[in-house]
């Protein structure tokens, strides 16, 4: 697997790792492995985020997350896929 310019590497490292209502959820969700009640909209980002509507948030909201919450999930969950894209264009090139 290519490795991720230092400058993405930060970027991951400081969603990471910052403080916030649900920093354990976007590790999570980092590493490929968002909870299960989350999976429907990690996907619905990851496939086609255009078609996330206010129904997909306010089911999290229906579950009790605030929207600091609901807005670190959508970022954690958009960075993941273009980190996934962005790796297997990287791998892509290592190849040609």
């Amino acid at each position: 697997m290519a490795a991720l310019p230092a400058k993405v590497e930060r970027l991951v490292e400081s969603v990471s790792s910052a403080p916030g209502e649900c920093a354990g959820i976007r590790r999570a969700i980092l590493a490929g492995a968002a909870p299960d009640e989350l999976r429907p909209l990690v996907d619905k980002v990851d496939r086609a985020a255009h078609r996330v509507t206010d129904g997909d948030l306010d089911r999290l909201r229906g579950r009790g997350l605030s929207e600091t919450a609901i807005l670190e999930i959508v970022l954690a969950a958009s960075l993941e896929s273009g980190l996934r894209r962005m790796r297997a264009g990287l791998d892509a090139i290592e190849r040609a």
